[in-house]
C-alpha cells in the first residue's frame, strides 16, 4: 500500500481498535460527545490529540495564541510548518487529520467574559487547558461553568509530573479549593495555584527553583509531563462522558510524578484554606519575595 494512497474515511474503522476498552454502543455514544477545551497550548493540544483518538466527535477550542520556536519542547500542534500560525486553527485541523467528520468550533481571541457562555454552551465536558497565568480567563471559565453545573477537569503539568482535579457539582468550588479571592494580587494567585496543585513537592527534588520567573510569567516545562496530564484527563474524560464510576471531585486529586517514579490519591481537607496549606503559600511568598 502506498503511504499517501487515498482511504475514505470511516469512523468504525479508524477507532475499531478501541473495541475492549470501550464497547461499540460506547464509541457511537463518544462519537455524539462535545467537549470544550480552553487553550491549545502545551497540554491543550494534547488533550485535543488524545480525545480526537478516543473518538470524541466534538470540540470546542479556544486559544489567541500562535506557534513560537520556544513551544517544541512540549506543545504537540508546534512544528517548524506550523510557525506563527494560529494554535487554534492549527489544532483543529490536527482533529481533523485524525477524524475528519468531527465537528469544531473555535474561538481564535481567547475566552473571556464575553464569550464564555457560548463557549461552553451545548457541551458534555469542559477541560482547562489554559496556560498557567491565565488567571482571569480561568476565573471567568470556572465560574460560567459552575453556574450552568457543567463538570471541568483540569490537570497540570510540574516537571516530569501531574496533577488531576475534577470541579464538579457536589464537589469543592474551584475558588473555594484554591482560596482565590477578589483581592489576590497576581503573586498571590500564582503562589495558591501551584500549591494546589502540587499536594506532594515531587518536582523540587530535580526542578531547579531559579529557572521559575513568576514575573516574568516563565518556567520550565516538560512533555513528560504534558503527557502525562493528557493521559489522566483522557481517561476522567471517557468516565464522565460514559458515565461510568467517575473521577473523583476536588478535593480529591490524583498525582503521579514520573520522574521520582511516585504516585497518590489523595485528599485535600479544606484545599488551600486547610492552616498547613496556609503556612506553605507564606513561606512561598517569603521565598519569591526575597529574590526580587
Amino acid at each position: 500500500m502506498q503511504l499517501n494512497a487515498k482511504v475514505d474515511f470511516d469512523y468504525d474503522r479508524a477507532f475499531c481498535r478501541s473495541i475492549g476498552v470501550v464497547s461499540s454502543v460506547d464509541l457511537n455514544l463518544l462519537r455524539s460527545k462535545r467537549l470544550a477545551i480552553a487553550g491549545c497550548v502545551g497540554v491543550g493540544g494534547a488533550y485535543a490529540h488524545v480525545l480526537a483518538r478516543l473518538g470524541v466527535g466534538g470540540f470546542h477550542l479556544a486559544d489567541l495564541d500562535f506557534f513560537e520556536l520556544e513551544n517544541m519542547n512540549r506543545q504537540f500542534g508546534a512544528r517548524m510548518a506550523t510557525l506563527g500560525l494560529s494554535k487554534v486553527d492549527v489544532i483543529a485541523n490536527d482533529i481533523h487529520q485524525i477524524n475528519p467528520t468531527a465537528f469544531i468550533k473555535t474561538f481564535s481571541s481567547g475566552i473571556d467574559s464575553g464569550n464564555v457562555r457560548q463557549f461552553i454552551s451545548g457541551v458534555d465536558l469542559v477541560i482547562d487547558g489554559l496556560d498557567f497565568f491565565a488567571f482571569e480567563a480561568r476565573r471567568t471559565l470556572f465560574e460560567a461553568a459552575e453556574s450552568l453545573r457543567l463538570p471541568v477537569l483540569t490537570a497540570a503539568p510540574i516537571g516530569c509530573g501531574a496533577t488531576l482535579l475534577a470541579f464538579a457539582p457536589g464537589g469543592m468550588s474551584f475558588a473555594r479549593y484554591f482560596d482565590w479571592r477578589t483581592e489576590d494580587d497576581e503573586l498571590t494567585l500564582a503562589l495558591k495555584f501551584v500549591v494546589g496543585l502540587t499536594p506532594n513537592g515531587w518536582f523540587r527534588s530535580y526542578v531547579d527553583p531559579r529557572s521559575i520567573d513568576l514575573k516574568a510569567k516563565t518556567g520550565p516545562s516538560s512533555a513528560v509531563g504534558v503527557t502525562l496530564c493528557a493521559s489522566f484527563v483522557g481517561a476522567a474524560a471517557l468516565k464522565w462522558l460514559l458515565d461510568r464510576s467517575k473521577s473523583p471531585v476536588a478535593p480529591y486529586y490524583l498525582q503521579c510524578d514520573a520522574y521520582s517514579q511516585r504516585f497518590k490519591r489523595g485528599h485535600l481537607f479544606l484545599g488551600n484554606r486547610h492552616p498547613w496549606r496556609k503556612l506553605k503559600i507564606y513561606l512561598a511568598r517569603r521565598y519569591w519575595q526575597s529574590r526580587r
